[in-house]
């Protein structure tokens, strides 16, 4: 019998179960709410426990009463979008940064001092990722069946960016999904997992997965959020695994089942090994069992866990409280970041014969916000291109980025390179290492996201003052005088302080990631783009990306007969100071490779802002 769902939860509450095993609870986020079962002990930190894949928190059911409940206590969640849990606001994409911030908020909202993590499958990765950037807040970790490694991500990520503006219209309309009898749901939850799911046992994962048809009595519907089929995971290269793996500190016990799906046991053979070698508290087994050996034949892995959490799981009752973690200033945003305004100086000097939209993107100018617990990652800005081509349905986009915006247009073009018939490149900045740059990011964001929606105004600034907040950071890498291009888009009076200003970009932008491939990834694939690009490296304050590594990234494209590469003098901003040296190299790429038909998405008169203040705003 399906469990009864109470949607007025708000705050962190209680439910019992007929046999007092578990209760449920619920733990508020920005974006909705966290559901989940509480087993055993609540005076205690419990261990946190997260599902694989399109599971929910009902696969541990029968694990977890194996595991002396009645000593230690287990959250079991179900992750956004699955089971009970609130589903991610419309546009947004599930991945890997969706549910390490999951992770930060339930351990904000306890006040834990440290985690303990049980994960299955695709939450290994999760909790493993955490635990490589906070290893001093983890004491154990505890994974099976996880899987790390995937071939062709360039490929991949390109097929659910494609497919994710369909799941994303399925998500939110108001038609019912395809409803089915149990049995037949039964068999769609264990026969395309390669029966990994006994049929018996479907019913503990379908309980929080289905609600009943108002059309067909008898039926039942998914309603697990369809997005969840476009997820993104960003996957580890073998060398950067073992280079990762040397920061665990904590005791692991990581288990692969004989069964499972087959072409990962290679890397879990790999990755045991390098387990082993760096950490001496590391249990590393092969147990018999399918993916779901958790649900199917608990009781060999319950007894090899229990001794595993006796020796490691000293469980603290208290912790520190919310705020703690997050002592400093006011981290809103005191400088600028770059908005379409930097391409206003350049673009009047380039080709008559072509138009240029500038976009702000989502955060930056005039652009909307991201809704609330959101990030802003590389995906977001990939599905903002696919939104804009697919609103004008052009079969083909020409590029002309700089900066953040040359390398989410550079991964577009690997992705989509049918899709793009020119790509211009101005002072691109190169990927991140993928671990250490976002410690500081994920350890902020919770903080920056509820400046982002306070209703207090942020800190308030003359417009001279702005101008060095614009022109000094970087190197002075925007000249005093060209500051205003910038300043128009991202600021907007004060209501309190006449004669002031506010900066009105998202404070969450300073949290932006580009987590996704690796330079070696990258320059793999660039070898198969044939695409004309024109890359520019401006060669004054190269604080983002130096000659050497410009270098490395054009030799990787080197084979492209249609590849301009230019030095030009100027600081990361020069076609916004100095445009005129740039300009003409443009024109004679735009004027060569202009060749492709423009007839099909012109500008739309409903697209035209006729009213809107801060456009007429005098600085």
């Amino acid at each position: 019998m399906l469990l009864s769902r109470n949607l007025k939860l708000v705050r962190c509450i209680r439910k019992y179960s007929s046999e007092k095993l578990w209760q449920e609870v619920s733990i508020p986020v920005p974006w909705g709410e966290i559901r989940g079962k509480w087993w055993g002990r609540t005076d205690i930190r419990p261990v946190l426990t997260l599902h694989g894949w399109q599971d929910n928190c009902g696969s541990f059911d029968r694990l977890i009463p194996l595991l002396q409940a009645e000593k230690l206590g287990f959250l079991a969640v179900d992750l956004p979008g699955h089971g009970y849990s609130s589903r991610i606001p419309p546009g947004m994409s599930y991945d890997s940064n969706t549910y390490l911030l999951t992770i930060k908020y339930i351990q904000t909202h306890f006040g834990w001092r440290k985690i303990s993590f049980l994960a299955h499958s695709m939450s290994g990765f999760f909790a493993y990722m955490y635990t490589m950037y906070y290893p001093d807040r983890v004491d154990f970790l505890a994974l099976f069946d996880s899987i790390w490694h995937q071939d062709d991500a360039v490929r991949i990520k390109a097929e659910r960016v494609e497919s994710f503006v369909k799941n994303n219209a399925f998500a939110f309309t108001e038609k019912e999904p395809p409803s089915y009898s149990l049995e037949q749901l039964r068999q769609m939850l264990s026969v395309p997992n390669k029966n990994s799911i006994k049929l018996e046992l479907t019913d503990f994962i379908l309980k929080r997965n289905i609600a009943t048809s108002a059309l067909n009595p008898g039926k039942y519907y998914f309603t697990r959020d369809p997005r969840l089929k476009s997820f993104d995971l960003i996957y580890c290269l073998r060398e950067e695994f073992i280079k990762f793996t040397q920061t665990i500190i904590c005791p692991v016990f990581f288990v692969r089942f004989k069964q499972s799906y087959g072409d990962s046991m290679q890397f879990y053979h790999g990755v045991a090994e390098i387990l082993k070698k760096f950490n001496s508290r590391a249990e590393c087994l092969l147990l018999d069992g399918t993916h779901h050996g958790h649900l199917n034949t608990p009781d060999e892995l319950a007894g090899l866990l229990r001794r595993f959490i006796d020796k490691y799981g000293n469980m603290e009752t208290s912790g520190v409280k919310d705020g703690d973690f997050f002592k400093g200033d006011d981290p809103r945003i005191k400088e600028l970041n770059n908005n379409c305004g930097v391409f206003d100086p350049l673009i009047p000097l380039l080709n008559k014969e072509v138009g240029f939209l500038a976009i702000d993107l989502p955060g930056h100018g005039y652009s909307s916000r991201l809704p609330p617990g959101q990030y802003y990652n590389l995906t977001v800005y990939l599905l903002t291109i696919r939104y804009v081509t697919n609103y004008f349905q052009w079969p083909k986009t020409s590029i002309l980025s700089h900066s953040k915006g040359s390398t989410i247009a550079y991964i577009y073009a690997n992705m989509f390179p049918h899709l793009v018939d020119f790509l211009a490149i101005l002072d691109a900045i190169m990927l991140p290492d993928r671990v250490e740059p976002m410690i500081k990011p994920y350890e902020k964001f919770v903080q920056y996201n509820e400046y982002a929606f306070s209703d207090n105004e942020p800190p308030r600034y003359t417009l001279d003052e702005i101008r060095q907040k614009a022109h000094k950071p970087h190197g002075n890498s925007v000249d005093l005088d060209k500051a205003d291009y910038l300043m128009r888009r991202d600021i907007a009076p004060s209501k309190t302080h006449p004669g002031k200003y506010y900066i009105t970009i998202d404070p969450r932008t300073k949290c932006y990631d580009m987590l996704m491939f690796s330079p070696k990834e990258l320059n793999e694939y660039s070898k198969y783009v044939d695409l004309p690009i024109f890359m520019a490296k401006f060669v004054e304050h190269g604080y983002l990306i130096e000659r050497e590594e410009f270098c490395k990234v054009a030799y990787g494209l080197t084979k492209n007969e249609n590849l301009e590469v230019h030095y030009v003098k100027g600081t990361h901003h020069a076609m916004m100071n100095n445009p005129e040296e740039l300009a003409p190299l443009l024109r004679n790429f735009i004027r060569k490779h202009n060749i492709g038909d423009r007839s099909i998405g012109r500008m739309r008169q409903e697209m035209v802002v006729r009213e809107d203040p801060r456009i007429q705003m005098a600085i």
